[in-house]
């Protein structure tokens, strides 16, 4: 008798949180259409380069890409965590629908003969170096992680955890390494990007504007487990990560460089800060990490990221 009313004040519970999660979505969805019909109808009456609606399209990509994770809720599919196996499969394909759409949005509101692809960092010259500098600035900056893992002697254990074990680790990994950054960037960096300098938004500002729309976009978690202290600590992170990420693609204007250091650092992970003062060898740790930040400070100021060196037109085509 216990143990089935256990079982029903759980399934009560759980339609409760269907609710809730239902109508979540629910409004998300019809925020999305509201804000997606203004768009489109500014960008019928104003066909002219306008700052202002330059930011307002940001604004709508970057919704829409968060709005497309809850569209299965919103057509009445189960809620999942967001590691099952389903649910990635789920978020991958709406993310997919939303960079096609993306795309079509960005030709749509920007006039063709103002958008180009260097304005979405798809071009050859310089690709090897903009990669070169993007994943070696990264792995300065990760320098002290990387020495941890060989100094634990791990380097196995952490080769072998790219090695998938099970279906859920394959699709995982997936999606952190290779489909996550490359939709993220995709959205955050090419499309954002475009439609605000279409719009004569000056190059500063549209890296600073769209790090903060990428700390929002993953601040969406808010309604997964609603700690507000771990929102706050995520805004701020993929903020500055999407910082350093945006001011990659601006000076190299390349799109795929910024790819693979996002991958990179999903493969990474956050520091083991823990280590700086627990680890058996946290003084050789401190010395890599303070040898990594410099390391990586001395390439900037030698110009490792001088867009004249990769001819980048994102700043050197602004006169802003």
């Amino acid at each position: 008798m216990q143990n089935e009313q256990n079982e029903k004040n759980e399934q009560n519970k759980n339609k409760t949180q269907n609710k809730k999660c239902l109508s979540i979505t629910t409004i998300l969805m019809l925020i999305w259409i509201i804000i997606l019909f203004i768009g489109i109808l500014l960008s019928v009456i104003f066909r002219t380069p306008i700052q202002t609606l330059g930011f307002y399209h940001a604004i709508v990509l970057s919704y829409s890409f968060v709005a497309s994770l809850y569209l299965w809720q919103f057509l009445g599919f189960p809620t999942l965590p967001r590691d099952n196996r389903i649910a990635i499969k789920q978020r991958m394909i709406s993310v997919f629908f939303v960079c096609i759409f993306g795309t079509l949005y960005v030709f749509f509101v920007v006039p063709t003969t103002t958008l180009e692809l260097w304005m979405l960092g798809i071009r050859i010259e310089y690709l090897f170096q903009s990669i070169g500098v993007a994943v070696g600035l990264s792995m300065c900056l990760f320098l002290g992680s990387l020495v941890q893992i060989f100094l634990d002697f791990r380097y196995q254990e952490s080769l072998s955890s790219l090695i998938p074990q099970s279906q859920n680790d394959k699709i995982c990994l997936f999606r952190n390494l290779i489909y996550a950054p490359l939709a993220e960037e995709y959205v955050f960096r090419s499309l954002c990007s475009a439609v605000m300098i279409a719009n004569n938004i000056s190059p500063w500002i549209v890296i600073v504007s769209t790090s903060i729309l990428f700390g929002m976009a993953h601040s969406h978690h808010i309604l997964e487990h609603g700690r507000l202290i771990s929102i706050i600590i995520m805004f701020t992170y993929t903020s500055i990560f999407g910082f350093y990420s945006a001011v990659i693609f601006f000076c190299t204007g390349h799109l795929f460089a910024v790819i693979l250091a996002h991958g990179f650092c999903n493969l990474m992970g956050l520091p083991d800060f823990d280590a700086l003062f627990t680890h058996q060898y946290r003084i050789v740790l401190w010395i890599c990490y303070i040898i990594g930040v410099i390391a990586f400070s001395l390439f900037l100021a030698f110009g490792a990221l001088d867009p004249i060196h990769y001819d980048s037109l994102l700043f050197l085509n602004s006169s802003l």
